[in-house]
């Protein structure tokens, strides 16, 4: 709320418009320059100004001699206004008139969209069009807006691009109008992308390994990823900033990549508590444990707890939570997104008890060649892999990247990652891996079909 007291009136209405649609965004810059959406699918605009206005029709619009011309030609009404008496302001955004206004010499505007007449609506638009803008401000003269131009007389004095939005937000006199809304309309068409799939994860140990298998994980899901790590900013697997990246700063770096269509973030203790996450909702957050060895600059692991549960609390969809954790597990009670529980105890009654309930759970299960990962939802079981195939565990022996594996898993899941994709994704993860490798599919999956006890699904 702080940011957008700073904005100006039409970037503002701008920006809550896109909060409206559920649609992030990222302040550029100390003025007006705002990125809407992240990755691949982010558009801009600056004031009034959207990446999708064409810079040879700005151009145009500036040249009022220019203009007048390419309006006459096609039979529109210009002229040059030596007063301003009867001066309106006709706002046209994506071909359709918002708004108009009637603009007085002392600063008052009186809102007349209602009142326009019908000529005069498709007058602007055309001219608007004409000229090749997205957004623009038609300034017209004539005796009365609710009668035709072709009756009453009237011209068009010049085509703004960038037009204010002040006087239709808040008029002087008149219903305010919503002319924000239609330009997010614009920019994010229904049924269009709005932004990319977003994961957090946070915890004490094990953040960098998860954040990396998920990563590679959706590589092989055919994503372009952009990764935030303990070690550096990675893009479709090539490093592009070296060093301690899981703060907000790395973080906007990943999501203002216009080449990604999904980020992983490594989101550590330290940054939350220094500046924040640097985005405001993921997909996907995760929390993996709360342990005693980093507590510096918090008093306690329960202080600790409440730093790392912001990952959560933001999460839409989902939230991966470690059963073996009771910190963790009852972060859960703090999320909207529908909680995924992690457990290395195939007997855990909290998971048991949310598997029952039709609840999402990854646990790792005794069975006839070992210990599998298995995937369950609700009556659903899905066998992912054994541990021994992880090459990251080391023939099963290294339960720590067990368990990351594990968060990796129910990370994709939550995504809609397909069973097999994860199954290749973890499969072909080491720790000495290369993001920027690609992995073929494995061969030998028929081992999966058996060997499991069905423990939660049918205690």
């Amino acid at each position: 709320m702080e940011i957008l007291e700073t904005l100006g009136p039409s970037t503002a209405a701008l920006v809550r418009a896109a909060e409206e649609r559920d649609i992030p965004w990222i302040r550029l810059d100390e003025g007006s320059l705002i990125q809407l959406g992240y990755g691949r699918y982010q558009k801009r605009i600056q004031a009034t100004l959207t990446s999708e206005t064409k810079h040879i029709a700005t151009q145009i619009a500036a040249d009022k001699r220019l203009t007048h011309r390419i309006l006459g030609q096609l039979g529109l009404p210009v002229g040059e206004a030596r007063q301003r008496d009867n001066d309106y302001r006709i706002l046209v955004v994506n071909g359709r008139m918002v708004a108009a206004a009637h603009r007085i010499p002392d600063g008052t505007a009186v809102d007349v969209t209602d009142a326009i007449h019908e000529d005069n609506r498709l007058m602007a638009e055309r001219a608007v069009q004409a000229i090749g803008l997205d957004v623009g401000g038609v300034d017209f003269i004539s005796p009365d807006i609710s009668r035709s131009y072709e009756e009453a007389g009237g011209f068009i004095v010049e085509i703004n691009p960038a037009p204010d939005f002040r006087m239709h937000l808040a008029p002087t006199e008149g219903a305010p109008r919503d002319v924000a809304g239609p330009v997010l309309d614009m920019l994010f068409p229904a049924g269009a992308p709005r932004t990319i799939p977003v994961v957090a994860v946070t915890g004490t140990h094990g953040k960098t390994t998860t954040t990396r298998m998920v990563g590679h994980v959706l590589k092989l899901s055919g994503y372009k990823v952009g990764l935030a790590t303990t070690d550096g900013v990675y893009v479709d697997g090539v490093r592009t900033v070296r060093g301690d990246m899981t703060d907000s700063w790395a973080s906007q770096i990943v999501l203002r990549d216009p080449t990604i269509d999904a980020a992983v973030l490594e989101t550590a203790r330290d940054g939350i508590a220094r500046s924040g996450l640097g985005w405001r909702r993921c997909n996907v957050g995760a929390v993996l444990n709360v342990a005693s060895d980093h507590l510096d600059g918090v008093e306690d692991l329960d202080d600790l707890a409440r730093v790392q549960r912001v990952v959560v609390e933001v999460a839409r969809d989902f939230c991966v939570l470690n059963a073996d954790d009771e910190r963790v597990a009852r972060m859960a009670e703090a999320s909207s997104g529908e909680p995924i529980y992690v457990t290395m105890d195939p007997k855990h009654q909290r998971v048991r008890s949310h598997v029952r309930a039709g609840g999402r759970a990854v646990s790792l299960e005794p069975g006839l060649n070992g210990r599998m990962l298995v995937l369950y939802h609700g009556e659903r079981q899905l066998p992912l892999l054994w541990a021994r195939q992880i090459p990251a565990a080391l023939e099963g022996r290294a339960g720590h990247n067990i368990q990351n594996a594990m968060f990796a898993a129910a990370i994709a899941h939550g995504l809609g990652v397909a069973v097999e994709n994860i199954r290749q994704g973890l499969r072909t993860f080491s720790n000495d891996f290369k993001p920027g490798l690609t992995a073929e599919p494995l061969a030998g999956t028929g081992e999966l079909a058996g060997g499991i006890y069905a423990r939660y699904s049918n205690s």
